[in-house]
C-alpha cells in the first residue's frame, strides 16, 4: 500500500491509501504507452512485425501489470502500526509479514509465463538486497529459495526460444519493470477527481481506496515527450 500524507507534514489531518494491484496497472498502462521517435518503447513497437518480440512484450507488460497482486488480499484488512496508529505502507511494513506477499506475487505471476516469473522474482530480489534488512537469516532464506525459482523460469523461457530468449533481453526486461514501478508511484501525487478522503482517526470506519477500481487514461505524449495523464477514482 501506498500512503500519502494530507495535507504533507508529520502528522496530517488524513491519509490517501493506494492499492499497490492499482499501482502496479497504472505501472504496466506507463510501459504500454512508453516510446516514440526519441524514446524506445518497451522490447519493440507496440506495432512490431516481429512476433517473437511481440509475445516478449505481451507477457513483460502483464507481469508489470501483475507484479503486485499478492497485496490484494493484506489490502483487504490492511495491518495498522500500533506505535504509528495508521495502516503501514509498503515501505514499513515488517519484512516477516512483506516477504509471504512478495512471494505470493512472483506465484501469481509464474502462472503467466517462465519470464514473468523470473522478472518479479528478480525485482523483488534486488529490492531486499538494497534494504537494510538484507542480511538477516529470513532475507537469505527467501533469496535462496527464489534464485532457485529464476534459474528453473530462466531456462525454461530459453528453450523455447534460444535465439530470441536471451540473458541479454530478460536483464532488460527485469530493468524495465524496475523503471515503471519506481514512476508509477509519482503519480500518488497527482490530484485524483473523484476519491473519499480517509480520517486518519476512525481507521476502523475507513472508506479504503483499495476498494476502489482506477481508471488511468493515458491521452497523448506531449511535445516534451512526457505523458498527460487524467486519473480517476471509480467506486465498485
Amino acid at each position: 500500500m501506498i500512503r500519502r500524507s494530507v495535507p504533507l507534514v508529520e502528522k496530517p489531518d488524513k491519509l490517501l491509501l493506494v492499492s499497490q494491484v492499482e499501482h502496479a496497472r497504472v505501472s504496466a498502462e506507463l510501459a504500454r504507452a512508453w516510446g516514440s521517435e526519441q524514446v524506445p518503447p518497451v522490447v519493440c513497437a507496440a506495432d512490431s512485425d516481429n512476433p517473437h518480440l511481440q509475445d516478449v512484450r505481451h507477457e513483460l507488460l502483464s507481469a508489470i501489470a501483475r507484479h503486485d497482486d499478492g497485496w490484494a488480499r493484506w489490502e483487504a484488512n490492511p495491518a495498522i502500526d500500533p506505535e504509528q496508529g495508521r495502516p503501514y505502507s509498503f515501505l514499513d511494513l515488517p519484512r516477516e509479514q512483506a516477504l509471504p506477499l512478495w512471494r505470493d506475487s512472483v506465484l501469481r505471476c509464474r502462472q503467466i509465463g517462465p519470464l514473468a516469473g523470473w522478472v518479479v522474482a528478480g525485482h523483488f530480489s534486488h529490492l531486499l538486497a538494497d534494504s537494510h534488512e538484507a542480511g538477516c537469516v529470513v532475507s537469505q532464506e527467501w533469496q535462496q529459495e527464489i534464485e532457485l525459482w529464476r534459474d528453473d523460469w530462466f531456462r525454461d523461457w530459453h528453450s523455447t526460444n534460444r535465439p530470441v530468449h536471451s540473458a541479454k533481453l530478460a536483464e532488460e526486461c527485469l530493468e524495465w519493470l524496475r523503471v515503471f514501478d519506481w514512476r508509477s508511484p509519482l503519480l500518488s501525487g497527482v490530484r485524483f477527481f473523484a476519491f473519499r478522503e480517509c480520517c486518519a482517526a476512525s481507521y476502523d470506519c475507513m472508506d479504503w481506496l483499495t476498494r476502489s477500481r482506477l481508471a488511468a487514461f493515458f491521452l497523448s505524449h506531449c511535445a516534451g515527450g512526457s505523458v498527460r495523464i487524467a486519473a480517476e477514482w471509480q467506486r465498485l
